[in-house]
């Protein structure tokens, strides 16, 4: 029987032949710019694991791509091929058992994927495997900068700096539901290439922070915006991508951010779809009781969960 195992040179045939038959699960990648699978798993194959998109693969029948977010403790689900009919509900669920297996050993122990809820078989896979639901987001979508758009001030918003944690931390925790902030952390943003950071500060604090994502084909932006200052900084970011060459501007919102969905349709932004933003916690930490310089305490241990899934 075959396993899911890291990706080797001796699979560039298996990449080459489903490359283009397989479903993306991240649409930042669609619009920033193109997913080559071959080309992502030999640049992180030849850079020694060192860069970029990483992938296992389930010998002669599937493949899966994953990208690690900045903290190193969680990685996000993009790609998963052959694409998904009756006949792969089988490899999907191997290919997303044996990855999270696969991370959950290395020290991932947040595994993240994006999926339209729509795709009801799709979701229930990953539910299988072990996956839950904690969020959803709304994808919308402006063809141009509006007119309006170009002569919001941009004053308050500068680049981000090494110094600006504490006060993203601070913001984020104001925005963000505490059960969102059980699996999400600041530091976990995906990296892109082409990414740039912005926040909006008065008073000595953070009030707002914008990524901006420029593509060929598209931009993206993701904005943490306090709810007191949506309305007039929601233009405000989007007035950067002046800067950029003219394509359709992508924005997210989370469903629990009602000011900045209600802010962008304000300003002309369709929208599009959503998702259902899902999480797999692979591993715990074990509690090491603390030393005691005198007198040593029996503890009693605490068993520490593996990896694995559940199964209905």
């Amino acid at each position: 029987m075959s396993y899911v195992r890291s990706f080797g040179l001796g699979d560039i045939p298996l990449l080459r032949r489903l490359g283009g038959k397989g479903t993306l699960l991240d649409v930042e990648s669609v619009i920033c710019g193109s997913h080559r699978p071959l080309v992502k798993a030999l640049g992180n194959y030849l850079t020694f694991h060192r860069r970029g998109v990483y992938t296992f693969v389930l010998d002669s029948e599937g493949f899966i791509q994953g990208r690690d977010r900045p903290s190193g403790l969680a990685c996000d689900i993009v790609y998963i091929a052959p694409s998904w009919d009756d006949s792969s509900e089988g490899i999907w669920y191997r290919l997303v058992e044996g990855f999270c297996i696969g991370k959950g050993e290395e020290g991932a122990g947040r595994i993240f994927v994006k999926l339209r809820e729509e795709e009801s078989e799709e979701v229930e896979v990953f539910r299988k495997v072990g996956f839950r639901g904690y969020a959803r987001r709304q994808v919308f979508r402006g063809d141009e900068i509006p007119p309006q758009v170009l002569g919001a001030d941009k004053g308050s918003l500068r680049p981000r700096q090494a110094g600006d944690e504490w006060g993203l931390q601070r913001l984020y925790s104001s925005v963000t539901p505490r059960p969102v902030q059980q699996v999400e952390r600041p530091e976990d943003i995906p990296l892109y290439p082409m990414m740039r950071e912005y926040v909006a500060e008065e008073e000595g604090e953070i009030i707002a922070y914008f990524c901006l994502m420029p593509g060929k084909e598209g931009h993206w932006m993701k904005a943490v915006i306090h709810p007191q200052a949506e309305k007039r900084l929601v233009r405000s970011g989007l007035r950067l991508f002046s800067a950029f060459e003219a394509c359709p501007i992508y924005c997210e919102a989370r469903g629990y951010e009602e000011g900045l969905r209600s802010a962008l349709r304000e300003i002309g932004f369709e929208y599009l779809f959503e998702e259902l933003l899902m999480v797999k916690h692979t591993t715990a930490r074990a509690k090491v009781p603390a030393a005691q310089p005198v007198v040593s305490l029996e503890t009693k241990a605490e068993g520490v969960p593996t990896v694995s899934s559940s199964k209905r």
